[in-house]
């Protein structure tokens, strides 16, 4: 029996990006990442400020990411099952009100359980925001519009930390937290301009509506599969920057300012992602992944051997054109090869695999540096890198061969 679909109502597309609810989604998103950046930057050194140690910082610090992970399929399911407005703005309650409420804690035990409830809300506002955007896109510049959305988590991981430093400083934690609360509070209030896109049911061939049933194909998206197992790799190899290269830095360098890594980083990628999404829509993804994969090797060599500020900044760079480049292209493959009714899935799918490369990779980098030291645990992830790329070349080969027949 073929399957279908049948909208609810039609909205003819803007054929532009820019057009005024990707905007607002945007900003949306940049306002929420500042939430998340804000928190994930300060919430170790509140810990610590309590008189909590390093193990019950890092627990709270990694609660967050546990929930996070575990939300992750539900979300997607429901994304593409319901309302997706009513779904961001009831995230982004959930994000306001548990970061609200660490200013009114000091105890921390529940600061563990207003971590995973945060954690929870925040599965769904990573989820949905990416997939609403989607949806605003030209099919034909879909990766073109992933890049640039992406484009407000950098904005938020260039200043979220530097506002969460001088609210600190200067007003203490609890005022931080209320300043990051009242921001989600904006970012809900511009949500309301977002125009609900219209609804999309599965339908049979007697054009009678399919009931949604659960199934794992409700909760991951099998087509997702690949690009999700490419973030996987991926993303082990950028953990082991992100995580170690502030340490590495001062600890093994005696560099003072390890973190012109982030800045550099960031720089590139306010260039690269418009342009990378933009080929990959042109030419096909395969010439993103391959000139990624080198800048990415590039930068793990570089950073490895890294003696002054000016290797760090090279890194930064080559890692903004290395997987500042692969993570938004895989998104934007794994939107592709979905339907519009399943970009929720498709979404939380790929998260996931974003979600257990960065963990999984901290955790082995974590182990390799106390076995073999930094700069040999750099060269190693050039395998994580490798493999992603493996995959790529083995999806497409099955593709080109599916095509010719």
């Amino acid at each position: 029996m073929g399957i279908g679909v049948r909208m609810e109502s039609v909205i003819k597309k803007d054929l532009k990006i820019w057009n005024k609810d990707f905007i607002v989604l945007i900003s949306v998103s940049m306002f929420a990442f500042i939430n998340l950046v804000m928190i994930l930057t300060s919430i170790a050194k509140y810990v610590t400020f309590l008189g909590g140690n390093e193990m019950q910082a890092g627990l709270i610090a990694g609660v967050f990411s546990i929930t996070s992970l575990v939300t992750r399929p539900l979300a997607g399911n429901l994304i593409d099952r319901f309302n997706k407005k009513l779904i961001y703005a009831s995230a982004l309650i959930i994000v306001a009100i548990a970061t609200f409420c660490y200013s009114i804690t000091t105890d921390i035990k529940v600061i563990i359980l207003i971590r995973l409830i945060h954690g929870f809300g925040w599965a769904f506002i990573a989820t949905v925001g990416l997939t609403m955007a989607s949806n605003t896109a030209p099919e034909e510049k879909l990766s073109q519009t992933i890049g640039i959305y992406g484009l407000s988590i950098v904005v938020a991981m260039a200043i979220a930390p530097n506002i969460a430093l001088y609210i600190t400083t200067h007003f203490g934690y609890n005022f931080m937290f209320i300043t990051s609360s009242f921001l989600t509070v904006c970012a809900m209030i511009m949500l309301i301009f977002v125009k609900q896109p219209p609804k999309i049911l599965e339908t049979a061939d007697n054009n009678s509506i399919i009931k949604p049933k659960f199934s794992l194909g409700k909760i991951i998206s099998i087509k997702a599969l690949t690009p999700m197992l490419i973030l996987v790799f991926s993303g082990m190899a950028y953990s082991s920057m992100t995580t170690f290269v502030n340490a590495y830095g001062y600890d093994y360098r005696g560099i003072e300012n390890p973190g012109v890594f982030f800045t550099a980083y960031a720089i590139m990628l306010l260039l690269v992602r418009p342009l990378s999404g933009k080929l990959a829509d042109i030419k096909g993804e395969k010439y993103i992944i391959f000139p990624g994969t080198i800048a990415f090797i590039s930068s793990l060599i570089v950073i490895s051997q890294a003696t002054s500020v000016f290797g760090f900044i090279i890194a930064g760079l080559l890692t903004g054109v290395g997987y500042g480049a692969i993570y938004p292209t895989m998104m934007s493959l794994a939107f592709k090869r979905v339907p519009s009714h399943q970009r929720g899935i498709a979404s939380s799918t790929t998260s996931m695999g974003i979600d257990i490369g960065i963990g999984g990779g901290a955790a082995i980098a974590g182990k390799l540096v106390s076995t073999v030291g930094y700069s040999i645990m750099f060269l190693l992830f050039i395998v994580a890198i490798i493999i992603s790329c493996i995959i790529f070349i083995i999806d497409q080969s099955k593709k080109d061969k599916s095509s010719t027949l």
